[in-house]
């Protein structure tokens, strides 16, 4: 696992949302993910070279799952315990593209380094 040297490393900006909790009659989550705090981050993909990707049939449908993780700095307001089940990450991808190019991923697993001052979040992206 690579840690990022310095704040030139911390390229990427992203946006942590916080996912709604009421659920529907099918279990289903009802409204949408409402904007938490956003703050720097580096991202490297995990497996190989590039983002794995894993094709999977799932309720007769294709998709793709990409993983890899997110750097960014401590902080005192994220709690890693919970975010699994409360948060999503939102990553822009291409700014420059009409209309702006996003990713959403959905958070794995995160670990905090106190000592070192970052927090390492595992991530997969399901298309």
């Amino acid at each position: 696992m690579g840690i990022p040297n310095g704040a030139g490393s911390l390229d990427r900006r992203i946006t942590f949302q916080r996912l709604p909790t009421e659920r529907d009659e099918s279990g289903d989550l009802v409204g949408d993910p409402v904007t938490d705090f956003a703050c720097a981050a580096a991202f490297e993909p995990v497996g190989g070279i590039g983002i794995r990707n894993r094709e999977f049939l799932a309720s007769e449908k294709r998709h793709a799952e990409s993983t890899g993780r997110f750097f960014i700095r401590y902080r005192k307001d994220f709690n890693v315990r919970t975010a699994q089940a409360t948060h999503q990450i939102l990553m822009v991808e291409d700014r420059s593209a009409s209309p702006i190019v996003t990713r959403t991923f959905d958070i794995k697993d995160a670990q905090a380094f106190r000592r070192a001052g970052y927090f390492v979040i595992e991530v997969s992206e399901v298309r």
